[in-house]
């Protein structure tokens, strides 16, 4: 599988209808948000979701592979860089038919098993889908660079940075380029493990039926609901409804907001 990372991630943004110089740029800004990444796969008819209150070390995100509405569900209490990657990833896996979960907790003990190489793989495209190979390549900190490079800690935060993705995706990326190696990346993740301490949800403390009016009101609350359940599945709900396919207590069900609520969430989806 491994020759086939380049021709897989173009196939894999020509679907999402653009090219991946659209998903990242060697300027300060990434075109291709996560929301943006998000609503594009969701119109392919994978469903998006994002969790609160979960750490990172139980898992960055997951893939149901299952049709008709397959799904991926992204750990929101996770940096956004690292976010779009995991997106990616489980967006490969759903292509694949191989329903996952990224837990971070991969070693090379089990290196050579044919879910190692799963995981390698769609980690590669995931890689290749946010960082093209262009861009890269030209990019001044990667012309010199070599699989033999030991890459200073300052020019991978810079490069990550600018494409907006986390070190160690961009070290996946170099080493599937020959612009470093697997020892290298082994070496620096074993450095860096203390990066992967759970991360608090911003909503993690909040009491929800104390707290539930007062997060009604508030100005996340409805692009959290946005995020968390995904714009189509939100839309869908609600045209549903509409239609008078579902009930007003379906609604309210389904999408966990109270019915007077339910105009605001609308307008935010189609915002």
């Amino acid at each position: 599988m491994e020759h086939d990372t380049e021709s897989v991630a173009n196939s894999i943004c020509t679907w999402l209808g653009f090219n991946n110089d659209s998903i990242a740029s060697a300027g300060s800004v990434v075109a291709m948000t996560m929301s943006d990444l998000s609503y594009s796969i969701e119109r392919t008819g994978v469903l998006v979701l994002q969790t609160q209150r979960i750490s990172i070390r139980e898992m960055r995100g997951f893939s149901i592979t299952e049709r008709p509405y397959p799904v991926i569900v992204v750990n929101g209490s996770d940096a956004l860089p690292a976010n779009r990657f995991t997106l990616a990833h489980e967006l490969t896996h759903v292509l694949l038919g191989s329903s996952a979960m990224c837990d971070l907790q991969d070693s090379r003990i089990h290196a050579q098993s044919s879910v190692a190489a799963t995981e390698r793989f769609c980690n590669r495209v995931s890689a290749a889908v946010l960082m093209p190979n262009k861009l890269i390549l030209n990019h001044p900190l990667v012309t010199e660079a070599s699989s033999y490079s030991k890459w200073d800690p300052m020019d991978l935060q810079r490069l990550a940075s600018q494409f907006r993705v986390s070190e160690e995706s961009m070290l996946i990326r170099l080493v599937s380029l020959g612009r470093a190696n697997e020892e290298f990346y082994w070496s620096w993740r074993l450095k860096h493990q203390e990066r992967y301490k759970p991360i608090v949800s911003e909503l993690e403390d909040d009491d929800d039926e104390k707290h539930e009016d007062r997060k009604s009101r508030g100005p996340t609350y409805y692009p959290m609901k946005i995020r968390d359940y995904g714009r189509v599945f939100v839309q869908g709900v609600i045209a549903a409804y509409r239609r008078s396919e579902i009930t007003a207590a379906d609604v309210t069900s389904f999408l966990d907001v109270k019915f007077e609520n339910l105009a605001k969430l609308e307008a935010t989806a189609e915002g």
